[in-house]
This record gives C-alpha cells, structure tokens and sequence, in this order.
C-alpha cells in the first residue's frame, strides 16, 4: 500500500471504503443508498486524519446532498457525539465540521475490521 504524503494508513483505508460504498450504486437503485451518513462519516474522518478543515458546504457538496440535507444529517452525526461543530472566528458566517475523539475511535475500530489493499 502506498501512502501519499498527508495520507495515513487510516485515511487510505477510508477512501477504499468510501470508494467500496459509492460503488454499490453501479449495481443496485441509486435512491437506496440517498442518505449520506456513511459517506459524511468517511469524508469527515479522512479529512481529520490528513488535517484538511471541512465547512458545512463542503460537506455537503462532497456526499452529492443539498446544504439543507448535510444540516440535518450533520445535526444527527453531532447529537450521537460522532462529529462537533467548531466556530470559524474569521467568518461567522461558517463552521467547521470535525470528527470528535468518539467518531474516530469508532472509525478506526471498524475499518480495521475491513479489507486492506496489498
């Protein structure tokens, strides 16, 4: 396996993963896999392992949802204390959306329970 500068192994394993998931819609009706809370949780913890700050609009725009869509799935993810919203003290207009200390643990336990590239 190769890792890229910025990368680690874990945000490698994410992506695989990330990949693996949006693959399933070549195979199977798009719509039954809408809802973007893997997708959210693997972006999320890919970023936070390679240091990369992700806003609400990023977000969204990464997991293909409307703003309005990310808001409230975010609001979920925050609510099961997967992932916090931190102030952006530049632009009040923004937040940021990290994985918590929780969300990661939880994302590194399972994606060492998933395949690894040789």
């Amino acid at each position: 396996m190769t890792v890229l500068i910025g990368q680690t192994q874990y945000s490698v394993a994410a992506r695989a993963a990330l990949q693996r998931h949006r693959s399933i819609r070549d195979h199977f009706a798009a719509e039954l896999f809408a809802e973007p809370a893997l997708e959210a949780l693997l972006q999320l913890f890919i970023a936070q392992e390679e240091g990369v700050r992700l806003s609400m609009l990023t977000l969204s725009r990464q997991c293909s949802v409307s703003e309005s869509t990310g808001l409230r799935w975010i609001a979920r993810l925050e609510a099961l204390g997967y992932c916090d919203r931190i102030a952006d003290h530049q632009d009040h207009r923004r937040s940021w959306i990290v994985m918590s200390d929780d969300g990661c643990q939880r994302m590194r336990r399972w994606l060492d329970t998933q395949p690894r590239e040789a």
